[in-house]
């Protein structure tokens, strides 16, 4: 390719333009060299930098947001139990971590199904050091949601708040049944009882009368051995109370005790054969036949005597007195 007359040299694969000006086979004028393009947009990102927040000390800026961190202030609530039915006392265990100590911490136990105003406040405490974790107990008496509400504050004047949520469901109602294994026998009789016991408030306390003038309390669920050592008849009887107050009464049995044949038994020096109880008959019979006659006798002798004595002595008034010679 030659160029015009006193024009630059030709360059290869770029065609003078109308205007003398060279353009590049696309046809579109060569403004700037590829090199000066790229160095002005490395220049432009090296700009940008700084002013889209990224620091020259990247490691320092990191060191300082994980003390920041480690320095937050954290409140926590547990309630134990945290659901139960009325009457429940619930416990609530506070502890903190991160921020500076003392600590100030305020809690409101709450109304039921989170009723506004709150209510049940002013639990707490003041200059805690955050070492060991705060007890509080309050005692919910009816039904309901209850939202525990706890705030913090340490001694850089930093708070946090935090919640906790206790359900107390309606008092369940105390019930109990009995059964016994045996119901009747020679004595002694050994008789195991089992109880099974439903609902209530813990906790439940058993109080056995077993009829025969002995008591007995045992823990619930465990069977229950009693040893019946009289004859007889007996109605064992089971109490089972709650820790609301709340009692049930139930009766088992009836409880039949008999003697072996020839069996002695307490109270008694031995059974009698039936000779025996015929023979013993024949001889209290017979010998009120003898006694009652000769009874019978003397009281018949002693009016007769009587009655001889007082005739003489009647006779003895009437006669006339006798006259001296």
């Amino acid at each position: 390719m030659v160029g015009p007359p006193g024009g630059p040299a030709p360059v290869p694969g770029v065609a003078p333009g109308r205007d003398g000006r060279r353009r590049t086979q696309c046809g579109r004028p060569s403004a700037f060299p590829p090199i000066l393009v790229i160095g002005l947009v490395g220049l432009l990102l090296g700009a940008s930098l700084p002013l889209a927040g990224f620091s020259s000390r990247p490691a320092e800026r990191i060191a300082t947001s994980v003390a920041h961190l480690a320095s937050e202030l954290v409140l926590t609530l547990i309630p134990s139990p945290a659901a139960g039915s009325a009457p429940l006392l619930a416990n609530v265990s506070v502890t903190v971590s991160g921020g500076h100590a003392p600590f100030n911490v305020s809690l409101c136990f709450g109304v039921a199904d989170h009723q506004s105003p709150t209510a049940n406040c002013g639990t707490g405490a003041t200059g805690w050091s955050g070492t060991s974790d705060l007890h509080f107990a309050h005692l919910y008496s009816s039904p309901g949601n209850f939202s525990v509400t706890g705030i913090a504050t340490d001694g850089a004047g930093d708070g946090v708040g935090s919640t906790a949520l206790i359900v107390v469901t309606p008092p369940s109602v105390l019930n109990a049944t009995v059964d016994e294994r045996t119901t009747t026998g020679n004595a002694p009789l050994a008789v195991t009882f089992n109880e099974s016991v439903a609902g209530g408030t813990l906790p439940i306390t058993l109080q056995w009368a077993f009829g025969d003038g002995t008591s007995g309390s045992e823990l619930p669920g465990v069977p229950v051995t009693h040893v019946y050592r009289a004859v007889g008849t007996f109605t064992p009887i089971l109490t089972v109370a709650d820790g609301a107050g709340h009692r049930t009464v139930r009766s088992a049995g009836p409880v039949t005790v008999t003697a072996a044949p020839g069996t002695p038994f307490p109270g008694s020096v031995g059974m009698p054969s039936p000779l025996e109880l015929g023979g013993a008959f024949v001889a209290t019979a017979l010998a009120l036949g003898v006694l009652v006659p000769l009874l019978q006798r003397r009281r018949w002798r002693r009016e007769g005597n009587a009655l001889v004595d007082e005739l003489e002595h009647d006779l003895a008034d009437r006669s006339p007195p006798r006259r001296p010679p």
